[in-house]
C-alpha cells in the first residue's frame, strides 16, 4: 500500500492546525454545556411548581364555579328559557325524524352499490373470457392473413381495461361507505329533553314572582378562570417532559465535551511531539532583584522554523511580552512554588 511521508515542517503545520481546531471545539462544547446546565437548573423543580400553580388556579375556578351553580340553582327558569327549550326540542325532533327517514334509503343505496360492484366484477370476468376466446380464435388464422376477430378483439380491449380500472375503486368506495354507515351511532333518545321542557314549564309560572336579589356570577370571569386553570394544567402535564429533555440535553452536551477534550488531549500530544523536532528545551532563570524571571527557548537548529514564532503561557506571574524566543516574567507577589511555563510554536 502506498504511503505518504510528511516533513517535520508539514507535521508541525498539521499538528498546530489540529490543536487549534480541537481547542476551538472544546471551547464551543464548554459553552454548550454551560448553556445546557443553565437550562437544566432553570427547569429543575418545574413539575412541582407547575403542580402548585395548577392547584391554585383549579381552586379559584372551582370556587367561582360552585358560586355560579348555587346562583343558578336558586334562580327559577324564565319564560324565555322555557320558549328556548321548547324550540330546541322541536328542532331536535325534526332532525331525528329527518335522519330516520334517510336511514333506509342510504342503506338501500349501499346495498345497490354492492350489487353494482358484483355486476362489474362479473362483467370484468366475462369480458376477460371473451378477450381470451377471441385471442385464441385469432391464433388459428393462416399465416399472412389477418384474423377475422382482430377488430372485435381491439374493440373489446379498451372497455375491458376501463372496467378493470373501475373495479377496485368501486369496491373500495362501497366498502368504505358501508363501514361508515355501520359505524354511525344510533339515534339518541329525546325523553330527557322532553322531561326538561316539562319541568321548565312547571316552574316558569313561579319565575316572575321569585326575587332575583342574588346577583349571578359574571360568565366572563368564570371563562377566564377556566382558561387559566386549563393553561396551568397543560403546563403541569408538560413539565416532566421539559425537565427530562433538559437533563438529557445536558448529559449529551457533557458527553460531547468529554469527547472534545479527548480530541484536544490527542492533538496536544501530537503538537508537542511535532515541536520536539524544533525545540530542544526551555531554560528558565531565577528571579532577579526586581522579581523578573527570564525564560529562553533553545532550538535544535539554532532558531525557529521559517514563518513561525514562539508564544509563551505561564501559570503564575505576568508576561512582559508573550511572543519571542526570550521572555521576561514579573513574579512579584507570586507565592513560592513550582509553576508551569510553556513555549509553543505558531504561525508568525
Amino acid at each position: 500500500m502506498p504511503t505518504t511521508t510528511r516533513t517535520s515542517a508539514q507535521l508541525l503545520a498539521f499538528a498546530i492546525k489540529e490543536f487549534g481546531d480541537a481547542d476551538a471545539l472544546v471551547k464551543r462544547r464548554t459553552k454548550d454545556v454551560a448553556n445546557a446546565r443553565e437550562r437544566a437548573n432553570a427547569t429543575s423543580g418545574l413539575t412541582a411548581a407547575a403542580e402548585r400553580a395548577f392547584n391554585n388556579a383549579d381552586a379559584d375556578y372551582r370556587l367561582l364555579y360552585e358560586k355560579a351553580e348555587t346562583a343558578a340553582a336558586e334562580k327559577a327558569p324564565s319564560q324565555k328559557a322555557v320558549t328556548t327549550a321548547e324550540a330546541v326540542l322541536q328542532e331536535a325532533e325534526a332532525v331525528k325524524k329527518a335522519i330516520g327517514e334517510c336511514h333506509t334509503p342510504l342503506k338501500d343505496a349501499i346495498a345497490d352499490a354492492g350489487k353494482c360492484v358484483t355486476q362489474v366484477g362479473t362483467a370484468v370476468t366475462r369480458l376477460g373470457e371473451a378477450v381470451e376466446a377471441l385471442r385464441d380464435a385469432g391464433e388459428g388464422a393462416p399465416r399472412g392473413f389477418k384474423s377475422p376477430f382482430s377488430n372485435a378483439l381491439t374493440r373489446l380491449r379498451t372497455p375491458n381495461a376501463r372496467l378493470q380500472d373501475l373495479q377496485e375503486p368501486l369496491q373500495n368506495n362501497q366498502a368504505k361507505a358501508k363501514e361508515q354507515f355501520d359505524n354511525v351511532p344510533g339515534l339518541p333518545s329525546l325523553e330527557r329533553l322532553r322531561d326538561l321542557v316539562r319541568e321548565l314549564k312547571g316552574e316558569s309560572s313561579a319565575a316572575d314572582a321569585k326575587s332575583d336579589a342574588k346577583r349571578s356570577v359574571d360568565a366572563a370571569d368564570l371563562e377566564r378562570l377556566q382558561g387559566e386553570r386549563d393553561a396551568a394544567e397543560l403546563d403541569w402535564r408538560q413539565a416532566p417532559e421539559i425537565e427530562r429533555t433538559a437533563q438529557a440535553d445536558l448529559s449529551a452536551k457533557e458527553n460531547a465535551l468529554t469527547e472534545a477534550k479527548k480530541f484536544l488531549d490527542a492533538a496536544t500530544a501530537a503538537r508537542d511531539e511535532a515541536e520536539d523536532n524544533f525545540i530542544e528545551r526551555v531554560d528558565v532563570g531565577r528571579p532577579n532583584a526586581d522579581g523578573i524571571v527570564e525564560a529562553r527557548v533553545i532550538f535544535v537548529n539554532g532558531g525557529p522554523p521559517a514563518h513561525y514564532q514562539v508564544r509563551w503561557t505561564v501559570e503564575a506571574g505576568e508576561l512582559v511580552d508573550p511572543v519571542g524566543t526570550v521572555v521576561h516574567i514579573k513574579t512579584q507577589g507570586v507565592p513560592d512554588g513550582n509553576y508551569a511555563i510553556e513555549a509553543h510554536l505558531e504561525r508568525a
